[in-house]
């Protein structure tokens, strides 16, 4: 397995300030998509550059049920919501109060 650098926006403070480089990650979405990307990522400020890793579609996540990503939900004042991917649906908005599964992610 190989490591791989991943950045995450603060949608807080409106930058990209956080990164980690590990073998396993979750994957990044937007809310609304039909896809989450793998892999690395930009640092640029810029919502597009965070989701332009590899591609993945909806119908290639798999039947196991809901599972979490690691893109932080546009609902900042709302701590105990998160963002996690329907497989077949779409990415989507949750309480992280929910039982979801947790899909690591390797090179």
């Amino acid at each position: 397995m190989n490591a791989t650098t991943i950045y995450t926006k603060d949608i807080k403070n409106n930058n990209v300030v956080y990164s980690t480089t590990d073998k396993l990650y979750l994957g990044y979405g937007v809310s609304g998509d039909g896809y989450i990307t793998v892999g690395t990522n930009s640092s640029d400020n810029d919502d597009q550059k965070l989701n332009n890793g590899f591609r993945v579609d909806k119908e290639y996540w798999g039947s196991g049920g809901i599972f979490w990503i690691r893109a932080p939900s546009l609902y900042m004042f709302e701590s105990w919501v998160s963002l996690m991917a329907l497989p077949g649906h779409s990415v989507s908005a949750d309480s992280v109060n929910f039982d979801h599964a947790l899909v690591p992610l390797l090179n």
